[in-house]
C-alpha cells in the first residue's frame, strides 16, 4: 500500500461505464490504424510512417503502440541526462479531448520525477494553479525539485518551439466525478481521467485496474522520492474531494491522492507540432554518411525526429550536369547514373547553427522519400558531389539539398527548414511524331431568347473559330442557311407571333483554302411571344386595385383570381384598355385573394398568350 498517499477508489462501475461509452464514441467504420507495416523505411518525411496506437484487447493487455524519442533527462542518475522515451497517443488525428490538430500528442514512457501536485491541501486540486503545471513548464514553481522545472531541463530551445501551447479540453468538461481541465495554453500537462480512457490512445476503456495505463518508473524518480510502484499525477481534479486530484495507481485504476502526497510521480504529455518536424526515422542507424536508397527493416516501432529550423539552403545554390536547365535536371528512360555538381552555402556559414552534414533527399511525386543521406560532411565546402542512380521509373521526382546537425540515436536532429530543391524528370525518349490533321473547330453551345416578334440565337465564342452559319426551319421545312456571320450571336426579326422555328449553328475554319465545319449545335426551339405583364395589387374596403405595365406587342390582357395560391383561377377580365388597370369590387371584407395575369397578341383572329406572370396577392380592408 502507498503511505505516503491518501487515495480512494471512487469510480461506479456503472456510471463510469456509463461515461466512457457517451464520451468517447467509436464512430461507424472507425477503426484504429494498423501497427507498423511489414517493411518500413528507415527514414520517412513528417510523421506519416507513425501509426496510432492499438486498441487493447482486455483490461490485461499492455499498452501497445509506437514511441518516439525527443529531449533529454535524468533517467539512470541525478548526473547523466539520457533521451526520454515517449509513447505515440495521437499522431496528428485529432482524437478529442487533449490532442491538438496538426499534433503529435505523446506521453512519457515512465514516471521520470516526483512533484507535489500543490505544496499544501490550502492551494487546492485545480489544475491551472498547481505547483505541479508550474513545475512542468519551468515558470516560477516552489519546492525543492529539480532545478529548473522540466521543460528547460528537459529540452533544448529548438525542441521546445517545436512543443504546442496546448489548450485540450474545455475547463467545464467533467468525466465522472473527475473534472476534465483544459491545458491553459501550456506547453507541458498532465493526462486526464477521460485521456486515459480514450481507446484512441491505446488505453482500455474500463473501470477498475488496467495494464494499459501501468507507468514503470526511472531510477532517478525514485530518488526523488517517487513509489516504485508507479503511482502518477493525472490533472484531472476530485469533484467531491476538495483537495484531492486524480491519480493512476500502481495497478493502473484510476484514484485520488492528497494534492501535497509526495510520493506521486510526474509523467508528463505534450503535443509536438508536426509542421515542425522534417523526417522521422529509426532511433537507431538511420541515418546515412552515403546518399543511398532507403533502407527498410521490419516493424519499426521506435522513431526520432529531425526538426526544421529558420535557415535557408537555398542563398546562392545552384546545380550543374547532365540534363540541367536551371533547377531542373531532365533525364530520359533508359538514363546511366547522373553526376551533378551541387553548389551550397558552406555549414559553418550559418553561425550559431551547428550543421554537421549536407545531405540530400530524393522524392517521388507522392513525397516519399526513395534515397537519402550525407554527401559533405566538410563545414567549409560549397559544392558537393551527388549521383542520381541509374534506373529511375518515367515520372517528377524532387531533389533536396539540407544543412543537418545530427545529434547520434534517440536524438533530435536539426536541418535547414529552407532547403535547395531541384527539380528531375524523368521522361520517355522524344520522337518525331507526324503533325496531326487539322481538326474542325469544336460544336458550338448555344441558347436564345424571344421578343413577341423576333428570336435571337447566342453562342460561346469557338477557339479558332473564323465564323459561323446559322440554319433555320419551321416545323415541317427543310433547315436552311439564314446567316454567316463572325459574332457569337444573331437576331432574327420579323416573326410571326406564335410560330414554331428552329435554329442550329456550325463553326468554321479555313485549312488551306478550304473550310472545316464543325458539328451542327443542338436544335434550338422558339416560340415568339409576348412577355407576361409586371404588375401590382393595391387593397381597399371590399375591393383590390390591379395595375399592369404596358407589354411591347401585346393587343390585351387577361386577368384572373383564385381564393388561395393553389385553388382555381377565373378569368375576371379580358382588358384591351390603354388605362391598363382595373378593380375588382364587391369582394369580402379582409380575406386575401390571389391574381395572375397574362398578356396575349392576335394573329390572325386568334389570340396568342404570354406565360402567366408571378402569382401575387393582397389582403382587402
Amino acid at each position: 500500500m502507498i503511505s505516503a498517499i491518501r487515495w480512494k477508489r471512487v469510480m461506479a462501475a456503472v456510471l463510469s461505464l456509463c461515461l466512457i461509452t457517451a464520451t468517447i464514441p467509436l464512430l461507424p467504420g472507425e477503426g484504429f490504424l494498423a501497427m507498423a507495416a511489414a517493411k518500413e523505411k528507415l527514414i520517412q518525411a513528417g510523421s506519416g510512417g507513425i501509426a496510432n496506437p492499438a486498441k487493447p484487447a482486455s483490461k490485461n493487455a499492455a499498452w501497445s503502440g509506437e514511441y518516439l524519442y525527443f529531449g533529454e533527462y535524468y533517467q539512470g542518475n541525478a548526473t547523466d541526462k539520457e533521451p526520454i522515451k515517449w509513447k505515440v497517443l495521437d499522431n496528428g488525428k485529432k482524437n478529442s479531448l487533449s490532442s491538438e490538430n496538426g499534433c503529435m500528442l505523446l506521453l512519457s514512457d515512465q514516471v521520470v520525477d516526483c512533484v507535489q501536485f500543490n505544496e499544501n491541501s490550502v492551494e487546492g486540486n485545480e489544475w491551472k494553479d498547481s505547483n505541479l503545471l508550474k513545475w512542468l513548464n519551468s515558470d516560477g514553481f516552489s519546492g525543492f525539485y529539480t532545478s529548473g522545472g522540466f521543460l528547460k531541463t528537459a529540452f533544448q530551445e529548438s525542441e521546445q518551439g517545436a512543443i504546442w501551447n496546448s489548450n485540450g479540453s474545455k475547463s467545464d468538461d467533467t468525466y465522472g466525478w473527475y473534472t476534465n481541465p483544459a491545458i491553459g495554453g501550456n506547453k507541458i500537462f498532465c493526462l486526464t481521467a477521460a485521456d486515459i480512457n480514450n481507446e484512441k490512445y491505446g488505453f482500455y476503456n474500463a473501470n477498475g485496474a488496467a495494464q494499459s495505463r501501468k507507468q514503470t518508473v526511472t531510477t532517478y524518480a525514485k530518488g526523488q522520492g517517487a513509489n516504485s510502484a508507479g503511482v502518477w499525477w493525472l490533472r484531472s481534479a476530485s469533484t467531491t474531494e476538495a483537495n484531492f486530484a486524480a491519480i493512476v495507481d500502481f495497478d493502473g485504476e484510476v484514484a485520488i491522492g492528497n494534492v501535497h502526497s509526495n510520493d506521486v510521480g510526474a509523467a508528463p504529455a505534450f503535443n509536438l507540432n508536426l509542421s515542425s518536424v522534417l523526417f522521422t526515422s529509426a532511433a537507431e542507424g538511420s541515418k546515412s554518411s552515403t546518399f543511398k536508397k532507403v533502407a527498410t527493416n521490419g516493424s519499426i516501432t521506435e522513431w526520432k525526429a529531425t526538426l526544421s529550423d529558420k535557415n535557408s539552403m537555398s542563398g546562392s545554390a545552384g546545380v550543374s550536369g547532365k540534363g540541367v536547365s536551371g533547377n531542373t535536371v531532365t533525364l530520359t528512360k533508359g538514363y546511366p547514373a547522373a553526376a551533378l555538381t551541387i553548389r551550397h552555402p558552406a555549414l559553418q556559414s550559418f553561425g550559431s547553427a551547428n550543421y554537421t552534414n549536407v545531405t540530400a533527399a530524393l522524392t517521388d511525386s507522392r513525397g516519399e522519400i526513395l534515397y537519402y543521406g550525407s554527401i559533405n560532411s566538410n563545414k567549409t565546402a560549397t559544392s558537393s558531389s551527388l549521383t542520381i542512380p541509374a534506373g529511375l521509373p518515367l515520372g517528377t521526382y524532387t531533389l533536396k539539398i539540407y544543412g543537418e546537425q545530427w545529434n547520434g540515436d534517440k536524438r533530435t536532429d536539426y536541418a535547414t527548414g529552407t532547403p535547395y530543391t531541384i527539380n528531375l524528370n524523368v521522361k520517355e525518349q522524344e520522337t518525331t511524331v507526324p503533325k496531326p490533321k487539322a481538326a474542325p473547330p469544336a460544336t458550338p453551345k448555344v441558347k436564345g431568347s424571344v421578343t413577341y416578334n423576333s428570336a435571337k440565337v447566342t453562342w460561346k465564342k469557338v477557339k479558332g473559330a473564323a465564323g459561323y452559319q446559322v440554319y433555320r426551319a419551321t416545323k415541317n421545312g427543310k433547315y436552311k442557311k439564314v446567316k454567316t456571320t463572325k459574332a457569337t450571336s444573331w437576331t432574327n426579326k420579323k416573326l410571326t407571333t406564335g410560330q414554331s422555328y428552329y435554329y442550329k449553328v456550325r463553326a468554321y475554319k479555313n485549312q488551306g483554302g478550304k473550310n472545316l465545319y464543325s458539328n451542327f449545335s443542338k436544335r434550338l426551339k422558339a416560340v415568339p411571344r409576348t412577355k407576361a405583364p409586371s404588375y401590382k395589387l393595391t387593397a381597399g374596403k371590399k375591393k383590390i386595385r390591379i395595375s399592369w405595365k404596358k407589354v411591347h406587342g401585346a393587343d390585351g390582357y387577361r386577368i384572373y383570381r383564385a381564393k388561395s395560391k393553389n385553388g382555381k383561377y377565373k378569368q375576371i377580365k379580358d382588358s384591351r384598355s390603354k388605362l391598363r388597370r382595373y378593380t375588382s369590387i364587391c369582394l369580402t371584407s379582409h380575406h386575401r385573394y390571389y391574381y395572375k395575369v397574362r398578356s396575349y397578341r392576335i394573329v390572325k383572329g386568334k389570340k396568342v398568350y404570354s406565360p402567366y406572370s408571378t402569382v401575387k396577392s393582397v389582403r382587402t380592408k
